[in-house]
């Protein structure tokens, strides 16, 4: 079997740490299953989706702290006991030291994956952290083996050199015609515009609560907010008077709860890699209003991209969540069975 440590930043809630538990779960089902993965977590607090991956405790490994020393010393002792392969290594700029830190330490080889398109806020940023991002991005180049990227805009971001683009798959959707969720139940004849996304400044949240006070006098639209962390905004929108904004938190199935009672899923991202939820919204049968800051890759056939105008959307809004259902085709692409064969022809050629 080919031997591969999955390296995150953290076992939160986020689409790097979903796609990763979906990606070993799929792995781990398949009786001719190739892969033998192993996760390196750099955060000794957040676990929350560790529940969710069917992997063996000890092939599941954190750091002692949250500190750049306790996290080089932590990679380095967990590639000594597995010796790995391939280290897949997920955490954005930082993998440029990391890339350095394996090449000069082990054997195995370095695949790198961009899953973000951060060059508005590179822009941005000071100085010293632009000499930081200059520094890691050569890093990459010299010493990752593979370069990988969800997207076209993804790859950009990270890569000074060539990549190639590899989204990532989304397991297949199971419906569960039964399923309730109590506080939803009652909303059945209204328009329910769904968003999924913890609080992080990309998701753009002060501008869906501006979105939400434009539909204040408007019962009849709910807007339905799945993730963690957003009491900040919940408490906001009570503040103004909002009553039909619903704060459903982290779910371990929002697919599930998007298929059943949505109208229109909405992402008025800043940036974003390739949103799963938006791909997975689609293959829901559920049409997505995206910003068009997210790259196109993720339109599979259900998908409208905007500008971030308030005005704009609130129109959009009105106009695609009145309709009954908007019929479209999906393609059938991002399913963990591509994503499976590709990595295995991919590291079978160079194991």
């Amino acid at each position: 079997m080919i031997k591969i440590l999955q390296v995150v930043g953290t076992l939160d809630v986020g689409g790097i740490e979903k796609w990763v538990a979906n990606f070993i779960n799929y792995c781990n089902k398949k009786v001719d299953n190739e892969l033998d993965l192993y996760i390196l977590s750099l955060d000794k607090d957040k676990k929350a989706i560790l529940e969710q991956i069917n992997i063996r405790r000890d092939k599941v490994y954190f750091v002692k702290s949250n500190n750049s020393t306790s996290r080089l010393f932590s990679l380095y002792k967990t590639i000594k006991e597995i010796n790995p392969d391939f280290i897949h290594l997920h955490p954005g700029y930082s993998t440029g030291i990391y890339s350095c830190f394996i090449k000069l330490t082990s054997k195995s080889k370095v695949m790198i994956h961009s899953h973000s398109d951060r060059r508005i806020v590179e822009k941005g940023c000071g100085y010293k952290r632009k000499i930081y991002i200059y520094i890691t991005k050569y890093l990459i180049s010299k010493f990752s083996d593979y370069r990988l990227a969800v997207s076209e805009k993804a790859g950009q971001s990270l890569f000074i050199n060539g990549f190639t683009i590899k989204n990532c798959g989304v397991p297949s959707l199971d419906f569960n015609p039964d399923y309730i969720n109590p506080k939803l139940e009652g909303l059945k004849e209204k328009k329910k515009i769904f968003h999924i996304g913890r609080y992080s400044e990309a998701k753009n949240y002060p501008f869906l609560i501006e979105l939400c006070l434009k539909f204040k006098n408007h019962p009849d639209y709910q807007f339905i907010f799945i993730g963690a962390n957003l009491d900040k905004y919940k408490l906001e929108l009570m503040k103004e008077g909002v009553t039909n904004a619903v704060f459903l938190g982290f779910q371990k199935n929002p697919e599930q709860i998007v298929r059943k009672y949505a109208s229109l899923f909405i992402m008025p991202s800043l940036w974003e890699g390739l949103p799963l939820s938006a791909v997975e919204a689609q293959k829901s049968g559920v049409f997505c209003l995206l910003s068009d800051n997210i790259t196109k890759e993720c339109n599979i056939g259900g998908a409208k991209y905007i500008p971030l105008n308030v005005s704009l959307w609130e129109e959009n809004i009105r106009k695609l969540s009145n309709k009954n259902k908007i019929d479209f085709s999906c393609r059938d692409d991002f399913t963990l069975f591509n994503d499976y064969f590709f990595y295995v022809r991919l590291l079978s050629n160079d194991s």
